[in-house]
């Protein structure tokens, strides 16, 4: 992982994208990481890495274009409301995810306070991947209501909601 963070990430991404800061690039990368699965917060997101909130949200496109990260959108029937409401971001590869965050073996990963984060990860990250090797859009959401009680995905289809929770 650290050859692919050096050839694609530094020198791929600086040279499309015009990165010029690559070490907080770096950070702010690993704060993703360790975002995975967690609903994203841009304020926060940039506080933590020392960057301004409309870097944060262009080095997330940047990701997202990349196809490093997918932005799961919450589900509510206001298709204005998804675009506004908080979205969840997941690594699409676990293994970078873990690399960024220092897990050194799966063993301490399985056991560790992110266990939870990266598998959820693992499986939406192979359902989104299920969906665009066919060419198709990933009609996936999450749901959040008020008192903080969530499904985990909730899969669109025919005008019909399949919610999944992962456990």
């Amino acid at each position: 992982y650290n050859s692919y963070l050096q050839t694609y990430i530094d020198r791929d991404l600086r040279d499309i994208f015009n990165i010029s800061k690559i070490s907080v690039f770096h950070t702010f990368l690993q704060l993703c990481a360790a975002r995975t699965g967690q609903i994203l917060n841009y304020a926060d997101l940039a506080r933590d890495a020392n960057i301004s909130v409309n870097a944060a949200q262009q080095w997330i496109a940047i990701l997202e274009n990349s196809m490093q990260i997918y932005i799961l959108r919450p589900y509510y029937k206001n298709i204005s409301k998804r675009l506004i409401k908080a979205p969840k971001i997941y690594f699409l590869d676990t293994g970078l995810a873990a690399f960024l965050t220092k897990w050194k073996t799966p063993q301490a990963l399985s056991s560790g306070a992110m266990a939870g984060a990266f598998f959820e990860t693992f499986v939406v990250s192979e359902i989104i991947k299920s969906y665009l090797f066919r060419g198709q859009e990933p009609p996936l959401y999450y749901f959040r209501d008020k008192e903080g009680r969530e499904v985990d995905l909730l899969i669109e289809r025919n005008n019909k909601l399949y919610p999944v929770e992962i456990k």
